[in-house]
């Protein structure tokens, strides 16, 4: 019974330790590497032979994981639809990234409204929520749908506000 138990308890925590193989990783090229999964950007000036466009970066993988600057980069080329996942009640308090739609994901509005928002699948989308769960779930819904450029702000909006970048009121 013991050996039974061990056993269990082994597979458990390798399953564990594994993760979801479905789980969109974090950006891990060039000066915009996440340190950890926690979202801290390292330091360092700019890379010349980092790709500049969206479309190179999702080449890598898709839905990919982005720094809360390098978002601001890709946004900042005027070619992504920017989604925000936050109910309306959260978005006083921090404001909202320029452009964005707001499609709430609780609420259903985004399942609802994503495919008139973006009805060509090759398109750039931008996600984000407060903190980034809601926008990882957004994501693989979108994968799964076959849209095939797909970023997602790690650690939402926190992580973009605490990097000091840009917000407007919603």
């Amino acid at each position: 019974m013991k050996r039974l138990s061990l056993l269990v308890i082994s597979a458990l925590l390798l399953f564990i330790a594994c993760g979801d193989s479905d789980s969109p990783k974090p950006d891990t090229t060039g000066d915009f590497a996440l340190a950890s999964e926690g979202g801290m950007p390292d330091a360092g000036g700019s890379d010349s032979t980092a790709p500049d466009t969206a479309v190179a970066d999702a080449a890598v993988q898709s839905p990919k994981v982005v720094t809360p600057q390098r978002a601001s980069e890709i946004i900042k080329d005027g070619q992504c639809t920017i989604i925000d996942l936050r109910e309306p009640s959260e978005l006083p308090p921090t404001g909202i990234i320029e452009g964005a739609l707001k499609l709430p994901y609780n609420s259903g509005t985004f399942n609802s409204a994503y495919s008139t928002a973006v009805p060509n699948k090759d398109a750039c989308v931008m996600l984000y929520c407060a903190s980034g769960n809601r926008s990882s779930q957004a994501a693989k819904a979108l994968d799964r749908d076959g849209y095939t450029l797909i970023y997602d702000i790690g650690g939402g909006m926190g992580a973009w506000k605490a990097a000091g970048l840009p917000t407007v009121a919603p």
